[in-house]
């Protein structure tokens, strides 16, 4: 029978308090609390956390574990899950079907003592979740080298927990997935990935092995919280968590998903095509909630500003974990697709307006998305870059008032040449040399004939402030590159121009030189 045994536990006087990282939407007062006792471990609630459950909450006993509507049919294979629709229950048949088939050697029929608590384990070389019996004392404490035993080599564990700030269903007690802390150290959870996201690569991954605990509300702060079963409908909260938490980058299941999203189009880097075996560009749909952390890696292309395209990009951060699994970390970052989108404006100090642009390069994963929550299609990208390469030599990778070497572009020529003009032109080329058998079906309309999406306001709020500022910059650009040039810049023309007039009026005495700092 599947075990954890748990030795008895030592009493003790002396108690320690760690914070734990939590969800990214909680506040930490709001987070729960790992008491750690000698080789004790529990799970403490501060009272601002209480206030995230609700006590006379029966949705967890009768609402679909999908959609928390009302539940009018239980499953039959294990009668512990309730939906309100065949297509609830067939839409949460991947998340559901590994546990359900455990359910019956979990029942209370087969419970080892009343001390054993029915949790979810999650070990990193197993295709999926499996129950499992973990022992608790009177206390609501566990051991940590009986937890340890399940894969925590270290000390320290992280406790995301999956109660938050604003969700519609509030349970009337505690749930958390229970993780190494330095996760990096740790292999790839691979059932945590497959479970979570059966379409690879749209999930951040987690490392080190887990358990999924439920604990019930404590009468005050210094007593434990309570372990319970966990159920069906803990587990899809769990679902949702995942599927949903701020660094999550794509919305994996609709059904579930809550807050505002819109049509996206996700650029793999080299590293994620390889490991995942997906294609360098998908189409989906991506978070654009004001909550999300992810507002705050937010990035816009001067590129995009100049042929009047509101495209925003965000970093996917699944490149962290290529920095351990590849041999060349900066190889699996690359990212084709992304060349120009990933372009950087360094503005003059004086004046305010583009000094000079750069090709930073950055790579990684990526998801492009319109402000006005409309589509933005592969095609779209696909006839930008092709645009942008046929002006922008592709060695060059700084684009300046004066051009550095033959065959560079000025910033002057480009503005003249990037416009939304010459893109929409370009963009009826573009599609007139699309292969219409092969892509006839799948051929968007112009990138400027958009319809707003349902979320637009949501969208439009992220990378405003920047794409204002390129605007305002890029306006102020004009024929008179000195005029351009920041203070070192001119100032360094200036002392070359003196010392060439110094040489000449040596070579030619008697001869007014005059050397024009103008390029």
């Amino acid at each position: 029978m599947d075990v954890l045994k748990v030795l008895a536990l030592p009493e003790g006087p002396r108690q320690r308090f760690l914070t734990i990282d939590s969800s990214p939407s909680l506040a930490p007062s709001q987070q729960l609390q790992l008491a750690v006792e000698d080789d004790r471990v529990a799970v403490h609630a501060p009272d601002s956390a209480l206030a995230l459950l609700d006590p006379a909450s029966t949705t967890h006993l009768s609402g679909c574990i999908r959609c928390r509507k009302p539940g009018v049919a239980s499953c039959s294979g294990c009668y512990a899950a309730r939906y309100c629709s065949r297509e609830c229950q067939v839409a949460d048949r991947p998340y559901h079907k590994r546990l359900c088939g455990q359910q019956a050697r979990f029942g209370e029929a087969n419970r080892p003592s009343p001390r054993h608590i029915r949790c979810v384990f999650m070990a990193v070389g197993q295709p999926g979740p499996d129950f499992i019996w973990v022992e608790f004392d009177a206390k609501g404490c566990v051991s940590r080298s009986d937890l340890e035993t399940l894969g925590y080599r270290s000390a320290d564990i992280l406790l995301v927990q999956i109660n938050r700030e604003g969700t519609t269903h509030k349970p009337p007690y505690f749930t958390a997935f229970m993780f190494p802390k330095n996760e990096l150290t740790e292999p790839v959870n691979k059932a945590y990935l497959r479970i979570m996201a059966p379409r690879p690569g749209q999930i951040f991954p987690r490392r080190g092995s887990g358990v999924y605990m439920a604990f019930s509300a404590p009468t005050t702060q210094q007593q434990a919280c309570q372990p319970r079963d966990v159920t069906m409908f803990d587990w899809n909260e769990a679902v949702i968590f995942s599927q949903t938490d701020a660094s999550t980058p794509m919305v994996i299941d609709p059904g579930r998903f809550i807050g505002p999203a819109v049509p996206c189009i996700k650029l793999n880097c080299h590293g994620d095509c390889a490991r995942y075996q997906i294609a360098t560009m998908e189409k989906g749909t991506t978070p654009v909630e004001g909550q999300c952390l992810l507002k705050l890696y937010h990035w816009v292309s001067p590129y995009t500003v100049m042929l009047q395209l509101p495209w925003v990009s965000r970093w996917v951060f699944m490149n962290l974990d290529l920095v351990t699994t590849s041999r060349d970390p900066k190889a699996a970052q690359k990212n084709d697709q992304a060349t120009f989108l990933d372009a950087c404006v360094k503005f003059c100090p004086s004046t305010g307006v583009v000094d000079h642009i750069v090709h930073e390069r950055f790579g990684g994963t990526q998801v492009l998305f319109h402000t006005a929550g409309a589509e933005v299609h592969p095609h779209h990208l696909t006839a930008f870059n092709r645009f942008l390469a046929r002006i922008i030599p592709a060695e060059q990778n700084r684009i300046s008032h004066i051009a550095a070497g033959p065959g560079d572009i000025t910033l002057a020529e480009l503005r003249s040449r990037a416009t939304k003009t010459e893109f929409a032109s370009f963009w009826e080329e573009y599609v007139a040399g699309l292969d219409r058998e092969t892509d006839n079906d799948d051929i968007p309309a112009s990138p400027y004939d958009v319809t707003p999406g349902l979320h637009a306001q949501e969208a439009g709020t992220h990378g405003a402030e920047d794409r204002a500022k390129i605007e305002a910059a890029w306006r102020g650009i004009n024929e008179r590159p000195e005029e351009q040039q920041s203070e070192e810049q001119q100032s360094e023309r200036r002392e070359m121009a003196a010392r060439i007039a110094a040489e000449l009026a040596e070579l030619l005495p008697g001869v007014h030189v005059v050397v024009n700092t103008h390029p």
